[in-house]
This record gives C-alpha cells, sequence and structure tokens, in this order.
C-alpha cells in the first residue's frame, strides 16, 4: 500500500521539526519525541509496501504529537519564536470586526428604545472609533511582523499541507499575512478593494471625530 497524501505532508513536517530541534533541546520530552521521531522517518523510508505504509502512519502520528508540543519547545526552537511578542499583542485584540472592545457591555445597554437620537448618533460614533481603532492595531502590528513573515509561511504551509492549520498561532499567521497582502499587493481582487475603501472611510471618519477632540481640548488647554 503506498504513502496517502496525508501521510507525506505529516512526514516532511516532521522533517523540518525534526530539523529545527536539531536533536538538542533542552526540552526532555521534546527531545525525546525528536529523536524517536527521526528514528522513526528512516525506519519508514527504508520500508518497502505494506510495511511502509504501516511505519509511515506510525511515524505521522508521533509528528502530530510533536507538533503539538511545538509551544513547549524551548523558545530559539519554537516554529513562531519570531512572533512571540504578537501573539502576546494580539490576546488584546480581537480578530472579530463584530466583537466591539471598549465599554462593549455599557454601550449595548444604552441602545434601548429610550436612548435619543442625539446619543445613538454618539454611541454610533463610538462603535465606529473602536473599529478603527482595531484597523490602527492591526497595522501596526502588521507593519511589525513583516520581516518575519517567510519563516513562518514555510511552517503554516507545511502544517496546513499536513491538515493541521486549526490552531490559533497559524490563524494569527494567516491574518497578519492577509493583513500584508492588502497593504503590499499592487493588483486588489474585489473583496480586498471593498476592503480597503471601508478602511479609508472609516480612517477619515476617525480623523474628523479626533481632529474636533483636539481642538476642544485645545481650548481647554486655554484655561491652564
Amino acid at each position: 500500500m503506498e504513502q496517502s497524501k496525508t501521510q507525506k505532508e505529516l512526514l516532511e513536517l516532521g522533517k523540518s521539526l525534526v530539523e529545527e530541534l536539531r536533536l538538542d533541546t533542552g526540552d526532555t520530552l521534546g527531545r525525546w519525541m525528536a529523536h524517536y521521531v527521526a528514528e522513526l522517518l528512516k525506519d519508514a523510508e527504508r520500508a518497502e509496501g505494506e510495511e511502509r505504509f504501516t511505519k509511515s502512519e506510525i511515524c505521522a502520528t508521533m509528528i502530530m504529537r510533536l507538533w503539538d508540543h511545538r509551544n513547549q519547545f524551548p523558545e530559539e526552537n519554537r516554529p513562531f519564536k519570531e512572533f512571540t511578542n504578537v501573539f502576546t499583542s494580539l490576546e488584546n485584540l480581537s480578530l472579530d470586526v463584530e466583537k466591539t472592545k471598549y465599554w462593549a457591555e455599557t454601550r449595548n445597554l444604552a441602545r434601548g428604545a429610550s436612548v435619543n437620537k442625539e446619543s445613538k448618533k454618539w454611541l454610533a460614533v463610538a462603535d465606529g472609533v473602536d473599529d478603527t481603532a482595531k484597523i490602527l492595531i492591526r497595522y501596526c502590528l502588521t507593519k511589525a511582523s513583516e520581516n518575519k513573515l517567510d519563516k513562518a509561511t514555510k511552517w503554516v504551509d507545511l502544517a496546513e499541507n499536513a491538515g493541521l492549520d486549526d490552531a490559533v498561532d497559524i490563524q494569527v499567521i494567516r491574518f497578519i499575512q492577509s493583513e500584508n497582502e492588502l497593504l503590499t499587493t499592487k493588483t486588489l481582487d474585489d473583496k480586498q478593494k471593498k476592503q480597503a475603501l471601508d478602511r479609508i472611510t472609516k480612517l477619515e471618519s476617525f480623523i474628523k471625530i479626533a481632529t474636533a477632540l483636539l481642538g476642544e481640548m485645545k481650548e481647554i488647554q486655554k484655561n491652564f
């Protein structure tokens, strides 16, 4: 029986993990697993026929376990080590554009039928500011990460090809890739164009609000 496509892709991921760990890590479990995977890879490559399929299956299972253990590798050996600070920052940033961040519960309660039109207008403005803050933070994080994407992309591609693409760290890398593409690609598709125009509109509105607030604060400053 021939190796399946998934098996082959998992074995490629395993080879990269073993190479990254260099079989020399302070993480006892990770070191043992890396050595074991390296031996399983050799056995699978030497085997033929049904035995090759069986050994590849065993090896693939251990590679998945090693991949699941990646966040416990010593920092210098982690697949996405360059993004550690980015992951920490993103814990405070919702990737869900429908989810508000600042004073969300208070603002939702204030949308009752008894709220007057002027209040509702400013609540809508608050929603816009919240959304624009996410755009600005996304921009900052993307610019902070743009020179780190090449190596991360290799790991993401290996994981996705092996069907292991549902983890948060991989989703974050893909998110940053899409943001970077929006900023750097000269030819955008229709969806990206709509996204860019929507952000321009929100940023222009934000500038007007910020300018108005700045004017009021400067008036207050005159009384200092």
